[in-house]
């Protein structure tokens, strides 16, 4: 009898002990439901395309400006994607540029598409279709380089 009290009060002290310890755990912290790069909110479930298409439906709206934002801010991400680069915060386009000039198949037409960027959002100079295919072509060569590294990576 002594012992099935004793074994009693050992299991309600357990389940007491348990109890407490799962009310301390604390949950995981959510992701923020946007990342925010260059100052532009990018859904979590965004992919780099989906930033590639909407400057290309900014294009077709004649949204130039916004469409040359959308394809540099779509190639950061994909280079953080393929962990190239690091997304911070407070990282700049130019220290993003210095993070990647090791690396020539992005880096050249990286250069240029952060020079339009900057003459075009930052300097608030008008754009034009013909800027547009030509940041979308220079886009389009560092995806290419950034594939290519990856695979190079991969070796």
């Amino acid at each position: 009898m002594f012992s099935s009290v004793l074994l009693l009060i050992l299991l309600i002290g357990a389940l007491f002990l348990a109890a407490w310890m799962i009310s301390h755990i604390k949950p995981p912290k959510r992701r923020s439901k946007k990342r925010v790069i260059l100052g532009e909110e990018v859904e979590a479930d965004a992919t780099p395309r989906d930033l590639a298409d909407a400057a290309i439906a900014a294009a077709a709206r004649g949204d130039f400006r916004s469409a040359i934002r959308k394809l540099y801010v779509s190639l950061l991400y994909e280079l953080a994607d393929r962990q190239i680069l690091e997304l911070e915060d407070s990282a700049t386009n130019h220290e993003y540029l210095a993070k990647v000039a090791g690396h020539l198949p992005v880096f050249t037409p990286m250069r240029y598409l952060t020079d339009r960027f900057d003459f075009v959002w930052y300097g608030m100079f008008p754009s034009s279709e013909e800027d547009f295919s030509s940041c979308l072509d220079r886009y389009r060569e560092a995806m290419q380089g950034a594939q290519a590294l990856a695979s190079l990576s991969r070796s």
